[in-house]
C-alpha cells in the first residue's frame, strides 16, 4: 500500500514510498533506479478511542537446537556456532478482544514471559505479540504502535 511520496536524494525525482511492517518507509526511484529506506514514520492514529476494541495477535516460532559448531581461530580465540531448526510456526493467530488498551498490553507480556519461560537449551520459543485496535463497530483496524501510547496517556 503506497503512503505517499519523498524526493529521491540522488536524483531529486519523485519516490513511491511503502510502509514496511516495522515502520520504515522505503521506495525506489524509477528515474535513477535505487532504493531506499526510509526512517519509521511518526503515524497518527485513524481509530478514535471511544468504543475501540484491542486484538492480540500473536506470531509463535518453535525452533530446536540441530548441532553445534566450534572452533578456535587463528588467536586461539573460542567460537561457538549453533544451528537451529524450525519445527513450527504459527503466524497472525488471535489470541483475545480486549475493551481496554491496558488488558491487551498487559497480556502481550504475560504471552512474552510465557515463551521465555519454555525456552530452553536446546529448544528456542520466538513470540512476537501485537495489537490490532478496532474500530467501535469492528469494519476498520490497524496496528496500535506504541508511540501512541504517550498521546494517549497510557504509558
Amino acid at each position: 500500500m503506497s503512503y505517499g511520496s519523498e524526493t529521491c536524494p540522488h536524483c531529486q525525482g519523485e519516490v513511491k514510498v511503502y510502509v514496511d511492517g516495522d515502520g520504515t518507509a522505503s521506495g525506489w526511484c524509477p528515474h535513477c533506479r535505487k532504493s531506499y529506506t526510509f526512517l519509521p514514520r511518526r503515524w497518527k492514529p485513524r481509530i478514535p478511542d471511544e468504543g475501540a476494541f484491542y486484538e492480540v495477535i500473536v506470531d509463535e516460532w518453535t525452533d530446536i537446537l540441530e548441532k553445534v559448531e566450534e572452533w578456535t581461530d587463528g588467536n586461539g580465540k573460542p567460537h561457538r556456532l549453533r544451528h537451529w531448526k524450525e519445527i513450527s510456526r504459527t503466524l497472525g493467530q488471535s489470541i483475545a478482544i480486549y475493551t481496554n488498551l491496558e488488558q491487551a498490553r498487559k497480556r502481550c507480556e504475560e504471552i512474552r514471559a510465557e515463551a521465555k519461560a519454555k525456552t530452553t537449551e536446546t529448544t528456542e520459543y520466538s513470540v512476537v505479540a501485537n495489537i490490532k485496535r478496532w474500530n467501535h463497530d469492528r469494519t476498520d483496524w490497524e496496528w496500535w504502535r506504541p508511540e501512541w501510547a504517550e498521546q494517549e496517556g497510557t504509558a
